[in-house]
């Protein structure tokens, strides 16, 4: 098909023209062309009105971006311009003018339904006004077309990489929170989402519940009814354009106190200490029924862990009988020395690394961060970085980057060798490269912690007893590794899974 003097193609009725590359100018008819059915904007365009205006005295600024689907007669909108278009066709059906008619476009090849989703984002993101929950939903919608493309379901990290990729970059943290706001929220507060509900009001509110649902699993024992249910009802109470916040946690607070049977004031005082990251201590209300557990406290809003629950021992493992243990790092060196070097073997001891550090982890909203290594170097490796951009007090995000290097310790992130580290993590990321050229002031840049001293003293003083444990326990794993490696005359990092 040859072009006219203009430079455009013109289309002929039913005969669509797919172009073998690049880009190609074409008029073509309005009613040839559909908006696309996934657009990411969900509602209509706050500026519509204004942009009918300009396109009825003016006309089109630019041509449409298109793309045409196998075996499909139309054209569909490749990237942004469903306002416009609907607005052209509202205007042609109200005039009847023929300038309303045909469209001038830019007609892109097809290549998969996902990239013409990220191209909408992409769009979208470029003019800044498309609400969160609206931007949660398609990256959602993105994930499902991935994982049909791909043939498998995509773990966080991998979606993350795909969208990079697809010129749509956000972090992992981010991705967690908007499954979240997708999933949980939106059944509940369909309207205040609407409204514009940004994406730290949504952290917000997970931030809440985490903390509210810790201090419900720790002193509404008896009651039947999950926390998720509760707070879910009581979500949709109050759902409206004008959302406060405020009025939801004080909601939340005189349910746990009715339920609870303790003062309000006790426990709005332990619910702001949990969601600043502070630590706050306050009887039970029954202690007569528990005079055998340890005092507990509440902290800060990065753990979603039940409080005040002596966990089941673990099977078959020398140190099980220690978990409550005040004198914990004696009693371990104790086993360490019963045991000497003919202890647990290394699959034993990775096994053990992997579990410990995946639970703090995950307590720090970070636990998609373990990678396990069943049979290669400490049992586990980190393979990103963490998000603390997540509505997070400063105090509570710098713990959780100095959890980061804690754990990044126990697993030698930044001393095992980097050849064979780098191959266990997933290619393509700024993190892999990194690891891979050691570059360690990158991390530190990412990873923040101006003074290491302080940040370990906060991080220790604001952990749970279960966590503190769990900590001491990964560190002498870590350290026992070593020991059986070097009495078997063993290398950690010898294999490659």
């Amino acid at each position: 098909m040859k072009a006219t003097q203009q430079g455009v193609l013109p289309v002929s009725p039913g005969d669509p023209w797919i172009p073998a590359e690049g880009p190609q100018p074409m008029r073509v008819e309005i009613g040839r062309i559909k908006c696309y059915e996934r657009n990411p904007r969900r509602l209509e365009n706050p500026e519509y009105d204004r942009i009918k205006a300009s396109i009825r005295i003016r006309g089109m600024d630019s041509p449409l971006s298109i793309t045409h689907r196998p075996h499909e007669t139309d054209y569909v909108v490749q990237a942004g311009g469903n306002t416009r278009l609907r607005i052209l066709k509202e205007l042609y059906a109200q005039t009847g003018e023929a300038r309303f008619s045909r469209v001038y476009c830019l007609l892109q090849p097809w290549t998969c339904e996902s990239d013409v989703l990220l191209a909408h984002l992409r769009e979208n993101e470029l003019r800044g006004n498309l609400p969160f929950i609206d931007k949660a939903q398609a990256v959602m919608v993105a994930r499902d077309l991935l994982t049909e493309e791909r043939g498998r379901r995509l773990t966080q990290r991998e979606l993350e990489v795909e969208l990079r990729t697809g010129g749509y970059s956000i972090t992992h943290g981010r991705i967690s929170l908007m499954q979240y706001a997708v999933t949980t929220l939106l059944p509940c507060i369909p309207e205040a989402l609407g409204g514009g509900l940004g994406k730290l009001q949504v952290a917000r509110i997970r931030s809440l519940e985490r903390a509210a649902s810790r201090i419900w699993q720790q002193y509404c024992t008896e009651c039947k009814a999950a926390f998720g249910e509760l707070f879910a009802a009581l979500c949709q109470r109050y759902d409206g354009p004008d959302w406060d916040l405020g009025v939801l946690q004080a909601a939340v607070e005189a349910e746990i106190a009715q339920e609870a049977d303790l003062d309000l004031h006790t426990v709005r005082t332990a619910l702001d200490a949990a969601l600043e990251g502070r630590i706050v201590s306050f009887p039970k209300p029954e202690p007569e029924l528990r005079t055998q557990a340890p005092a507990t406290s509440i902290t800060g809003g990065v753990r979603n862990r039940e409080q005040g629950r002596v966990p089941e021992p673990v099977p078959d493992t020398p140190d099980s009988t220690l978990t409550d243990s005040h004198d914990l790092p004696y009693a371990l060196a104790e086993v360490a020395a019963r045991e000497g070097p003919q202890g647990p073997d290394l699959a034993v001891l990775r096994e053990r690394a992997f579990s410990l550090a995946e639970g703090l982890a995950s307590r720090f909203g970070m636990g998609h961060l373990v990678r396990p290594l069943p049979d290669l170097g400490c049992g586990f490796v980190l393979d990103g970085l963490p998000d603390t951009d997540t509505g997070q007090s400063p105090q509570a995000a710098l713990c959780t980057r100095m959890l980061w290097w804690q754990l990044a310790a126990c697993s030698e992130l930044t001393c095992a060798p980097p050849a064979v580290l780098a191959r266990t993590l997933p290619k393509g990321s700024k993190f892999h490269r990194a690891v891979k050229t050691r570059d360690i002031a990158w991390l530190k840049a990412q990873v923040e912690v101006a003074d290491p001293a302080q940040a370990s003293a906060c991080l220790w003083r604001s952990l749970h007893e279960q966590d503190w444990n769990d900590l001491v326990r990964l560190m002498d794993t870590y350290r026992r590794l070593y020991l059986r490696a070097q009495a078997h005359g063993e290398a950690l990092w010898s294999r490659v899974p």
